[in-house]
């Protein structure tokens, strides 16, 4: 009868601590600088769960003294979705006190759905109020407001967002809006049907980066990637005047494996001369193309099947025994002796004097083979986020 009394006690006492659970490990907002109170924190705690109840989109707010001493914001942004929140539709906020910026990481649909000029409008919002109490709520409530009305009647009229698309980013504005749409589609039904992102992002500046970094960080940091292995490849074209444009492949994943830093470079080569003509929508679809094949390579080794191997074996013994048998069949005048003395001729050499007299000497140096990155192999790296890319760059 105790026995089973402690049973219920204990089944009751765990009943009754899984909310808490749950919440401490669900939490939306992280106030690190103890400015917000109690009672408005989960005001917009509430707010946020109701978001995430009737949109799907989890939105985590963080304040915070400083980041810690990450290369921004959204850096810090992403590191807290990586760690802290689950969902696969997310919208991570986070201010810096310190230096008085902003920064987000948006994730799954949330890329469609917010452009950066929504977001900028929501933290105007948030650096109006006067208190970050009533910054957080006005935040968390007019993100809400947004998604109840489809984002009809913005709080800020502005101009449209000049690019809102997920697998073609036109920052540079190179396309029409009519060439983002197709390519977009092209873009998203082959990475669905091979299971790796394929991104075209165009940019004015590399914000100090080299093309690479750049180009790396932005796959990284936008949660492009499919798989354990974040499988994609990121086309990146930096206008500019003669001279002074980039253009950088990056690849991860599976396709870090199949792209060789020759197949990157023979496509930028491909591609520039579109470019420097401004054909841009040419020039992408050479990209949409060179994906494709390249994912088909998926899981193939670029070498001879293993079946090759014996027969390679079979055809080098058969041709060494024919030259073998050939060369042999001109010594049958020779008979085989028990003794070694019946294959001498006698009195046929008699050596009367001998000394060893130096002729010359030949001596060939060959320099030591450094080791380099082979054109049929990948010379990788590593991004700050830690991920491992391939590919190359150009500059024209």
């Amino acid at each position: 009868m105790k026995k089973k009394l402690l049973l219920i006690l204990c089944a009751v006492l765990l009943f009754c601590t899984m909310p808490v659970f749950a919440a401490a490990d669900h939490a939306h907002i992280y106030d690190e600088t103890d400015l917000i109170s109690s009672q408005n924190e989960n005001i917009c705690e509430s707010i946020c769960r109701t978001i995430e109840d009737e949109h799907g989109y989890c939105v985590v707010f963080c304040l915070v003294p400083d980041t810690a001493g990450l290369v921004n914001v959204g850096q810090y942004c992403a590191d807290v979705y990586a760690n802290r929140v689950s969902a696969k539709n997310a919208v991570v906020c986070a201010y810096d006190l310190l230096n008085d910026t902003y920064g987000y990481y948006l994730a799954g649909t949330a890329q469609k759905k917010f452009t950066a000029q929504t977001m900028d409008t929501l933290f105007q919002l948030y650096t109006s109020s006067l208190v970050p109490t009533n910054g957080v709520t006005a935040f968390v409530s007019e993100l809400k407001r947004l998604l109840d009305t489809d984002f009809a009647a913005p709080a800020v009229e502005s101009e449209p967002q000049e690019n809102n698309f997920y697998f073609v980013i036109d920052r540079a504005d190179v396309l029409t809006t009519a060439q983002e749409t197709a390519l977009n589609a092209e873009l998203s039904a082959l990475s669905d049907e091979k299971n790796a992102d394929f991104v075209v992002l165009t940019v004015s500046s590399l914000e100090g980066k080299s093309s690479l970094d750049f180009a790396d960080d932005y796959f990284d940091y936008n949660g492009y990637g499919r798989g354990e292995d974040r499988s994609g490849m990121l086309l990146l074209f930096k206008t500019g005047a003669d001279g002074d444009r980039d253009i950088a492949l990056s690849t991860s994943g599976a396709l870090y494996d199949c792209v060789t830093d020759k197949d990157s470079d023979d496509l930028l080569d491909s591609i520039i001369p579109w470019l420097m003509t401004e054909e841009y929508e040419e020039a992408f679809s050479l990209f949409v193309r060179f994906a494709e094949e390249e994912a088909d390579e998926i899981g193939k080794i670029k070498t001879l099947p293993w079946t090759y191997v014996p027969i390679c074996l079979l055809i080098g013994f058969a041709v060494s025994f024919i030259i073998l048998k050939i060369q042999t069949a001109s010594h049958k005048s020779v008979r085989k002796e028990r003794d070694a003395q019946y294959y001498v001729r006698r009195d046929a050499l008699v050596l009367t004097a001998s000394r060893d007299r130096f002729l010359y000497r030949n001596v060939k140096k060959i320099p030591k083979q450094t080791q380099s990155s082979s054109s049929s192999g990948t010379s990788g790296r590593v991004s700050s986020s830690g991920a491992r890319h391939g590919g190359t760059s150009k500059k024209f």
